[in-house]
């Protein structure tokens, strides 16, 4: 068990509308949802939605840790778990969560919004009917999305040793990441992964040639070994 953390917006006065979940977003540790206290994602709340926003695992309460890709069935938990405590809260101040949720998701956050979704389909005694799901962008499948910055050789987010950290922590496997990445990306490896930046500023630093940090095997037919028994696991 741990305590995560996420932020509840909500209208203080006028009919509340609906309820809005926004699946977990990557972003750096020092402008998540919790820490900020503001993001563009809480905008429905302006026009009268109660929207519940929890920080992904490696964010917020949980910023000691490495942040969690690819790992939904966390995501998921954050999310239920977030829902239930904004309806503990909200009723304790005298509103009632409606049963119905919009879901949200963009970017690595679509894929957790989609699980979320199936989720409280395949568990109706939870009590919580999606009404509708807004996803988009992002990579829902690893092994595809891999095999498609291969194809291209480049990359706009420096997101891969964040990935592979993630997969190492959680996962608890022995990963030698020199046999997946080279150059400054290598050097700077334990620097990227604490995510103090974003993948973009990232990108800024390091580019988004892939070729530049990325060891040769990565882009050949059958892939770089270490990495496709990582993804695969």
């Amino acid at each position: 068990p741990l305590t995560a953390s996420g932020v509840v917006a909500y209208p203080v006065e006028g009919e509340i509308r609906g309820v809005v979940e926004v699946a977990p977003v990557c972003k750096d540790k020092s402008s998540c949802g919790s820490v900020q206290m503001f993001a563009t994602e809480f905008a429905p709340a302006v026009v009268g939605y109660v929207t519940i926003a929890p920080d992904m695992l490696g964010f917020g309460a949980t910023a000691d840790m490495p942040v969690s890709y690819f790992d939904h069935k966390t995501a998921v938990t954050l999310s239920v778990d977030m829902r239930r405590a904004a309806a503990e809260y909200l009723h304790g101040i005298g509103i009632e969560l409606p049963a119905s949720s919009d879901l949200f998701g963009y970017s690595l956050g679509a894929a957790n919004a989609f699980a979320l979704a199936c989720h409280y389909s395949a568990y109706p005694w939870l009590g919580v009917k999606v009404s509708s799901l807004f996803i988009g962008g992002g990579a829902y499948s690893p092994v595809t999305a891999v095999r498609s910055y291969a194809a291209s050789g480049r990359m706009d987010y420096v997101i891969l040793p964040g990935i592979i950290e993630s997969i190492r922590h959680y996962r608890h496997l022995d990963i030698d990441i020199s046999r997946i990445f080279k150059g400054n990306v290598l050097r700077d490896f334990k620097d990227i992964v604490s995510a103090r930046l974003n993948g973009t500023d990232l990108c800024d630093k390091y580019g988004s040639n892939l070729r530049e940090y990325m060891c040769d095997d990565f882009f050949r037919a059958e892939g770089n070994a270490v990495l496709n028994a990582v993804i695969d696991v």
